[in-house]
């Protein structure tokens, strides 16, 4: 297992008996965003799964934060607004000193992460 993955999984380590996937439909919305389905599946997430998801292969996979023992080390906030100023919205969470990572997604919006 690459240095990477592992990282990887030790940051966004969550629930070990099930995890999420969401693919593609053929469907779009009316803001040309290509729709989804998610679903939950009730084994552990494989090593294979989580390259998968590094290499941006679909299927997506979801790691669910909540653990075992009630507990996370990590959460995520989607922002489905667009267009979306990413700068902008940088300089305030860095103004206020707020542990966030932002991406922005593939569709251009944003996903804010806390890490703890």
């Amino acid at each position: 297992m690459g240095q990477m993955l592992e990282r990887f999984k030790q940051i966004f380590s969550g629930l070990e008996i099930a995890y999420g996937q969401t693919k593609k439909t053929d469907d779009f919305s009316e803001t040309g965003k290509h729709q989804t389905k998610s679903f939950t599946i009730k084994n552990p997430p494989t090593d294979r799964l989580w390259q998968g998801h590094l290499d941006g292969e679909d299927p997506a996979l979801g790691i669910v934060p909540i653990r075992e023992d009630n507990r996370c080390k990590w959460g995520c906030i989607d922002i489905d607004t667009y267009p979306f100023d990413h700068k902008s919205f940088i300089k305030k969470i860095r103004s206020k000193n707020i542990p966030m990572i932002l991406f922005r997604s593939k569709s251009g919006w944003c996903s804010c992460f806390f890490i703890y």
